[in-house]
This record gives structure tokens, sequence and C-alpha cells, in this order.
């Protein structure tokens, strides 16, 4: 961010902001109204726009402490799940796991070496096998449950006192919103705009 600040100042901006696509998506999807917005990706992240105008950011610490709830969190449960089976004397693959494979190796040492150098990414791509076996599978359903529990953790956690509208945006929103409590889905709202939208918003602001 400093380096960025230090060349856009060489080119004589009147005024110049440099912040995070959290918090851009924030005032695209409300407008500057009081929100809270949560973006389900490959990580997760929330933030908090109060009546008295001031931000809060919840989560975002990244794959090793945080993303819960994300496409990577669902990603390495399922590679966890699936080696738990894979240990089993009886282990006999079924079509996801067959799929999870393919993709990180069938024996120790192929598994291993997957998992050594594998990325959040790497894991968030995996998401998409557990998305695309609902509801045929009980393992996938039990995966997106605890995703969902986690993401409710994180609405409860970014709303604190304050009872405001909710948004979920990013590529896993349709899948988890489903899946909250009702009083959660009570309160979600659609985006009125994207994280370009905002980045306009906040521009207007410095005029």
């Amino acid at each position: 961010k400093q380096k960025l600040q230090e060349t856009l100042q060489a080119m004589n901006f009147k005024q110049l902001v440099i912040t995070t696509d959290a918090r851009l998506s924030l005032y695209g999807a409300g407008k500057g109204a009081a929100i809270i917005v949560v973006a389900l990706g490959t990580g997760s992240v929330a933030m908090r726009l109060d009546e008295t105008g001031a931000e809060k950011q919840f989560g975002g610490w990244g794959f090793t402490a945080g993303d819960l709830g994300s496409g990577a969190y669902i990603g390495r449960e399922l590679v966890a799940e699936i080696l738990h089976q894979f240990d089993k004397d009886d282990f006999n693959a079924d079509e996801l796991s067959a799929q999870l494979l393919k993709v990180i190796g069938n024996d120790r040492q192929s598994i291993l070496g997957w998992l050594k150098i594998a990325t959040a990414t790497d894991f968030a791509a995996l998401s998409k096998l557990v998305t695309d076996t609902i509801p045929r599978r009980q393992l996938a359903q039990s995966i997106l449950i605890k995703a969902a529990a986690e993401v409710e953790r994180l609405i409860i956690s970014t709303e604190g006192n304050n009872q405001l509208p909710i948004c979920l945006i990013g590529g896993l929103a349709n899948v988890i919103t489903p899946l909250l409590s009702n009083e959660i889905q009570a309160q979600i709202i659609p985006s009125k705009g994207a994280a370009v939208d905002g980045a306009i918003y906040l521009a207007e602001q410095l005029l």
C-alpha cells in the first residue's frame, strides 16, 4: 500500500484514497447506507457500516487462521474428511472421493506432495466438487452445513448490538444463504452494486 501510494502521489492527483476490496464492496452494496456485507469467495470477510458512519472489518485473517465458511474452508474440510476415509482398511472410493483423489493423488506420497504446495486457491477450487454434488452426497451436505454455521457466527459477530440489513456477496453467497437461520435470512437484502460502484461512490464523496 505504501509503495503504491508513493507511486501515485508522484502523479499529482488532487485527492488519493487507497483502500480494500472489502471496503469497496461495503459501499457498493449499500451506497453509503448502514449495512453488513459478507463476502464469500476463496476467503471470507465481513464489514459493517453502522448508523454513525463507523466502519469495522471482521474476519479476513487469511487461510491459516481464518477464512471460515469460505471456498478454501470447504475444500479443506473435504480433503480432511476424504483422507479420514482413505486411511481406513475398507476404503472404497465413491464418486466424490474419486473426483478428489484425481486432483490430489491416489497414494500417500502423491497426496503429501499436493498438500505441501497447496494454496488457499487450490483448496477453494475443490469446493466446486462439494457444491456440484448437493444434494446427492451426505458428506457434501454436512460440509456445507458446517460452512454455513461458520458464516452465521461471522455475521453474529459483525452485527454486535446493531440490527442492520445484511448482504451476502461472492461465489458462495447463493449456496450458503439457504442454509442460514430464518432470522438471519430475514435480514438479507440484495446488493445495490458491486465493488466498482463502491469505488465510484467513495470517489464522489471527495468532490
